[in-house]
């Protein structure tokens, strides 16, 4: 189970604050750690320097004491060395046996430190008397808890600081950070105050910070995104409510007429029935077209049946279906090469060509369309060009919205719903694909396909 350390709702400035203060937390406490280890380190090194300074001095004049007098005994090495006991420490010297010929400690001097060796340090020297078989041992221990004091008062101001510049940092983190998300806040405030009926109107970017200007921008990018999905939603409920309501009026003119003259005269009856199937068949043919395509932009690319397959079958099947539908006016051609590999989805390719053929044959009254197919550059190139009346190059980039119609009284009577080409566009995405259209001033039109090919 996941351990949450801040609620669901908690404010991005507490959050930020929390682990600036957890940061600077273990920044105090790490340099008070280091301060306090390092100090009583060279603390107890100086002291060491100084004993070990002390020990040598006493060897030096021993050693002097012995040359100007030749009879220097023990008596006079006790005697001396007793001169130089200090009040925080201990003198002992050793035979070389390891038992302690005399012992001078100090008014300061506890013996369980001795025993202990706790916040003690000490050093050695050696020097040669007269009577013995080694050297005799003079050591030297210096007890440090006088200086215990110093280094409790120096925990405690560490601490005191430590814990005073946290809680500054604290403050002045929280302080920071509302400074720094007061753009946030007010780009929040905007978004808040704006009417949802105009959106359109995009937020100044005025903040002097790269990142919340940023956010800004992106924003209403976002904003004109949204702006134009609901204009063509609203364009899309529009014509389609337009697309059903003319053959649903026409459908009750004809109705109004058979309630009026239908018993009485047959070619009436005759007439409006026809009529009335007609628009019926116009209106499921739009309904089809509509539930096409909202399948095909609704599935995912894993929904289509891909396969890799040559496209030649595919051809072949669409050039025999097409030869019978064009009229003697216009020729219908194929020319493709081989070879023309693609993982595709045969069905949707199909109804790709059959949706082209269909609009070529729609507007070429005379003249010719032409299929060609061929391998270029790890592309599968599919162009569909016709001889036709053409398009103008202003209409060309609306052409695969849905609904939209070049002149929409021939696209009547042609009986289109302006939803081929939207068909089209998203079986050849949904492939990986591209489709653009082409079409010269002089007339005609080329619709160049784009489907990934299969290396040879």
């Amino acid at each position: 189970m996941a351990i949450r350390l801040f609620p669901t709702h908690q404010s991005l400035a507490w959050r930020l604050t929390f682990f600036l203060s957890c940061g600077m937390f273990v920044f105090l406490l790490s340099f008070s750690i280091f301060v306090y280890i390092n100090t009583t380190q060279l603390f107890n090194q100086h002291e060491q320097r100084l004993l070990e300074q002390k020990g040598q001095s006493i060897r030096s004049d021993l050693t002097a004491a012995m040359i100007e007098n030749p009879v220097f005994g023990l008596a006079d090495l006790t005697q001396t060395l007793s001169l130089y006991s200090d009040v925080n420490q201990s003198i002992l010297l050793v035979s070389p046996e390891g038992k302690v010929l005399a012992a001078f400690p100090g008014v300061g001097w506890k013996e369980s430190q001795k025993k202990a060796y706790r916040n003690v340090i000490v050093t050695s020297q050696t020097i040669n008397l007269p009577g013995y078989s080694g050297p005799l041992q003079i050591t030297i221990l210096q007890s440090l808890e006088p200086f215990l004091p110093f280094f409790h008062y120096l925990l405690i101001t560490l601490s005191l600081a430590s814990i005073g510049i946290l809680a500054f940092s604290v403050f002045g983190s929280y302080w920071l950070t509302q400074l720094g998300l007061r753009p946030l806040t007010r780009f929040i405030s905007q978004i808040h105050t704006m009417n949802k009926y105009q959106l359109i109107h995009p937020i100044p970017v005025n903040s002097n910070m790269v990142e919340i200007d940023e956010l800004i921008v992106a924003f209403n990018t976002l904003l004109k995104r949204v702006e134009e999905a609901m204009a063509k939603q609203k364009q899309f409920i529009d014509d389609a409510s337009h697309e059903f309501r003319t053959p649903l009026t026409i459908i009750e003119g004809y109705l109004r007429l058979l309630m009026r003259w239908g018993k009485e005269r047959e070619e009436v009856r005759e007439e409006a029935l026809t009529a009335m199937r007609h628009e019926c068949t116009r209106l499921f043919r739009l309904i089809d077209d509509l539930l096409r395509l909202a399948k095909l932009q609704n599935s995912s690319v894993q929904a289509y049946q891909i396969e890799l397959q040559s496209l030649i079958p595919i051809l072949e099947e669409t050039k025999l279906a097409w030869s019978t539908v064009y009229v003697r006016q216009v020729a219908l051609f194929f020319e493709w090469d081989e070879p023309l590999s693609a993982p595709v989805d045969k069905e949707k390719i199909r109804q790709l060509l059959d949706i082209l053929l269909d609009n070529a044959r729609k507007y070429t009254k005379e003249g010719e369309v032409r299929v060609t197919a061929h391998r270029h550059a790890g592309w599968i190139h599919l162009h569909v060009i016709d001889t036709g009346m053409g398009i103008p190059e202003e209409k060309i980039p609306h052409l695969f919205e849905r609904f939209y119609r070049v002149e929409t009284s021939r696209n009547r009577e042609q009986g289109g719903s302006g939803l081929g080409l939207a068909i089209a566009h998203s079986i050849v995405e949904a492939h990986g694909g591209t489709i653009s259209i082409n079409s010269p001033p002089a007339g005609g039109t080329d619709v160049h396909v784009k489907l990934p090919a299969v290396q040879p």
